[in-house]
This record gives structure tokens, sequence and C-alpha cells, in this order.
């Protein structure tokens, strides 16, 4: 229900997408799983301010091009690695 910062799919299937917002949040997506949720969705980097929490606005992510690995980088410089596993074969 935010702003989106990135997308991409990935290169090595087909029915993959990631995507980042501003609300700080990384949603991996197969459609071939699931249309309509994604499989996978991660917030981090909690901050509080005036007793309210936040996550930094994560603005940019990259898979990489042979291994089921995504990148994603937020506005305060912090960088996220994730292993997809059960893409390996595909």
């Amino acid at each position: 229900f935010d702003e989106v910062y990135d997308i991409e799919w990935s290169p090595y299937c087909s029915t993959m997408f990631a995507s980042t917002a501003r609300d700080g949040r990384l949603e991996i997506w197969d459609l071939a799983e699931r249309s309509l949720d994604p499989i996978y969705v991660d917030w981090y980097g909690k901050n509080e301010h005036d007793g309210r929490r936040s996550y930094p606005a994560r603005t940019c992510l990259r898979f990489n091009s042979q291994d089921p690995v995504v990148v994603s980088g937020n506005v305060e410089g912090q960088i996220s690695v994730y292993r997809l596993k059960g893409y390996e074969s595909r």
C-alpha cells in the first residue's frame, strides 16, 4: 500500500519478480506459486521515531544473473542478501 521504488524480473525463473517499497518492504513474487500474494515479504531496519516504528525505505534490488540470490539496499546504505531455496535448478 506504499510507493514501489524498484521492481525486477528474475533472469532464471520467468514467473518470478521482486519489488521494494518506501515502507521498507521487499516482496518476492512467484506467479506460478501464488498470483495474489507474494511468496516472501521482509521488513528490516526498525527505527523508533516518536514512539512509532518506521522502516527505512528500501530503494533498490537486483537478482544475481545465474544463482537464486536477491540483493536489496535501503536509504541508510544497509544491504541485505537473500538466497532463494528451491530455485537452484530452475
